[in-house]
């Protein structure tokens, strides 16, 4: 009986935003979810009284996807709604604030937390304090907190076990390479980071020693790390491997001699090779992020990712791309 009810609610749900059109909350709901890791329904609650004021203003824009409309009439369609509720009010904006109120009543009696951090904060509860630390018999929680804070603090940077419990060690923390590599492991083997090897440009083999860690989601990272400025460079590099994750590609870092590139892109026998910058506004960075693509002799694809918005530019047949354009669908 509860099954046939769900899926008449949802079939009369699917009617109604069939004739009704959907909306930004929807829209950004999408976004929000796969970023976050969230149910399409909790990101919804999330956004729906943002959602609801953002239509409610005085003067509300015109739809430009259904133009044949002179604009939303919303805050007196949620008036309407109000009262068919009986939440009383006087005006359109004294109901509108009941209908609101009324809305986080709702979800604070169903459960549905209030901040985007609160879910995050459960999942890396959830995850890391319960299922890492059972299945891998790792008692020292402290550690295993300072290894995720040190490679989120080092996103882009080349890691390797040792390496961290030298730093570890040297600030008075007791550890072991292999204590550190037990727990990166099953950091990765729960997709909270996703670890890439080095591959010799020259050589064409994958190296066995450091490598980089990518968070999965970033709101981790702001979670754990806070909102701090100053690390743009290595956030944007980040979003730039999910991206090329998402896309299918198998993804390696590149050593070339004794540089760097960031990403070595390989999909269907084409290999890109890719480097990541915030700016390359100044001339003496522009000529540092290209170095390791003009000693790349094959003819594959170059590409310089910036957060430049300027016209597609070639340089040396290396292409120089805005990242938002990229991270939007562009291809590289």
């Amino acid at each position: 009986e509860a099954r046939e009810k769900m899926a008449n609610a949802a079939t009369m749900a699917g009617m109604a935003f069939a004739n009704a059109f959907l909306g930004v909350c929807h829209s950004m709901a999408h976004k929000l979810g796969a970023f976050h890791h969230l149910p399409h329904g909790v990101a919804n609650a999330l956004l729906i009284n943002e959602v609801l004021k953002f239509n409610s203003v005085e003067v509300p824009n015109k739809m430009g996807t259904f133009s044949q409309y002179a604009y939303p009439h919303t805050i007196e369609k949620y008036a309407e709604v109000a009262d068919y509720l009986r939440l009383g009010g006087n005006t359109d904006e004294e109901k509108l604030n009941n209908l609101l109120n009324k809305i986080n009543e709702l979800k604070a009696h169903i459960g549905i937390k209030e901040t985007i951090k609160d879910y995050i904060q459960g999942l890396y509860s959830t995850i890391v304090l319960k299922d890492i630390q059972q299945r891998k018999k790792i008692s020292d929680t402290l550690l295993l907190e300072k290894i995720v804070k040190f490679a989120l603090q080092n996103t882009a940077n080349l890691l390797s076990p040792k390496k961290i419990c030298d730093t570890f060690v040297s600030s008075g923390k007791k550890t072991s390479p292999a204590m550190v590599d037990n727990c990166l492991s099953a950091l990765c083997e729960t997709y909270l980071f996703y670890k890439i090897n080095r591959y010799d440009v020259k050589g064409k083999e994958i190296l066995k020693t450091l490598e980089k860690y990518y968070a999965v989601d970033m709101g981790l990272r702001f979670f754990m790390l806070g909102t701090k400025t100053g690390d743009e460079g290595h956030i944007l590099e980040n979003l730039v491997f999910l991206e090329l994750k998402r896309r299918g590609y198998e993804i390696y870092i590149g050593k070339i001699d004794d540089m760097e590139i960031d990403f070595v892109a390989i999909k269907d026998g084409v290999t890109n090779y890719i480097q990541v910058a915030l700016t390359v506004r100044e001339e003496s960075t522009l000529q540092r992020e290209l170095r390791p693509l003009v000693s790349v002799k094959d003819s594959f694809p170059k590409v310089l990712l910036t957060m430049d918005n300027s016209p597609v530019i070639y340089h040396k047949g290396i292409k120089q791309l805005y990242a938002l354009d990229f991270l939007n669908g562009e291809k590289i």
